[in-house]
């Protein structure tokens, strides 16, 4: 090929494409930040901002977001409903209606002694029953609801007088109903208190965790606080709660605690996991006749002989040797039967005699 008067080949030539170009490219941006709604709550919880729900167990009172448990199920949602409206209740001014039949009563009363009853001592009694009624028309003042986040609840709010014309004794039905309304909800509380029936503060914790998504791991440190935990998952319907519960209970499984898991899962009806360490317990030789042996196996019936049926199953029988042996001697003494046996011929000329030739 001829280029400028010059013979150059082919394959000399430099095709179009083959040849490296540099191109300068500028940091790029940095993207924006993408709003987390479930990180926001995260961070509040975290920084003790804006409280309006007390979890209570016992004496210990944990507080939580009413939006955030109500969202995790329609259980949850009723009982913090329910919570929100005791406590509205018991922040309502007394009624008007009181005050009013005392003035009434006081119009009505009977003269005392003689009939013609001075005036002065009528208009008395009308200006002290408009003086009092007007003043318990006027509700106490009380501090807001969701003030004093990092106080303790038990100086916050007021403590209601007690009338002081209350001289008869109550009656006891009366009293015997309201006590326990009283012991339940305490005078101080200035937020709304969902009292959840368990025994275990750490399986409230653990609830939190979950709902607020603080870790990924399950920490509950017992037995019977993980069975707080299944029984608050079925109290307010959270399956992941009780997953979560019911994989502790193939953890760190032992002949000490194989029995009383066993009960744990036929309480809540976890049968996947009863059968699972039904197997595991069987399957071990040692195991089982540790847990046959000790005196616990005794209060639960059911499990004990669960795993007697289960052991049936499992079992494979051996052969008896001995009885192996036995048959084959009794066969080998045994006579043939069928054709006599032909008796040996004596050689010719000579009787034989026993004992001489």
């Amino acid at each position: 090929m001829t280029q400028w008067g010059k013979v150059v080949a082919i394959n000399s030539l430099t095709a179009a494409g083959t040849t490296p170009l540099e191109i300068e490219v500028d940091d790029l941006p940095p993207l924006p930040a993408e709003r987390n709604l479930a990180e926001g709550i995260k961070i509040l919880y975290q920084t003790c901002q804006l409280y309006d729900l007390n979890l209570v167990v016992g004496t210990t009172r944990l507080p939580a977001h009413k939006v955030v448990l109500a969202s995790m199920s329609r259980a949850c949602c009723e009982q913090v409903q329910k919570a929100v409206k005791e406590f509205q209740q018991q922040r309502q001014p007394a009624s008007p209606s009181n005050t009013s039949s005392d003035t009434e009563k006081a119009e009505k009363a009977p003269p005392s002694g003689s009939d013609a009853e001075p005036e002065e001592k009528a208009v008395e009694v009308h200006q002290e029953a408009a003086t009092t009624s007007s003043v318990e028309e006027v509700p106490a003042t009380s501090p807001p609801i969701y003030s004093n986040q990092w106080k303790a609840p038990d100086s916050t709010a007021p403590v209601p007088a007690v009338p002081s014309e209350t001289h008869s004794e109550p009656d006891s039905e009366k009293t015997a109903a309201e006590t326990p309304k009283a012991l339940e909800v305490p005078l101080s509380a200035t937020r709304p208190e969902l009292h959840l029936d368990i025994a275990s503060p750490e399986a409230a914790r653990a609830l939190l965790d979950l709902v607020y998504g603080l870790g990924t791991e399950y920490n509950i440190s017992s037995d019977a606080a993980n069975e707080d935990v299944l029984r608050l998952a079925t109290q307010l319907d959270v399956p992941c709660l009780q997953e979560s519960a019911t994989r502790y209970l193939g953890q760190n499984l032992t002949c000490q605690n194989a029995v009383s898991r066993l009960q744990t899962c036929k309480e809540f009806g976890l049968q996947e996991m009863y059968a699972a360490i039904e197997e595991e317990v069987v399957c071990s030789r040692d195991a089982l006749q540790r847990i046959a042996a000790a005196e616990e196996v005794i209060k639960f019936p059911e499990i004990l002989q669960g795993l007697l049926v289960r052991s049936a199953e499992v079992h494979v029988p051996i052969p008896n040797v001995k009885e192996g042996k036995e048959g084959k001697r009794k066969r080998a003494v045994e006579p043939k039967t069928g054709r006599p046996e032909k008796m040996s011929k004596a050689p010719s000329g000579r009787a034989v005699a026993g004992g001489g030739a």
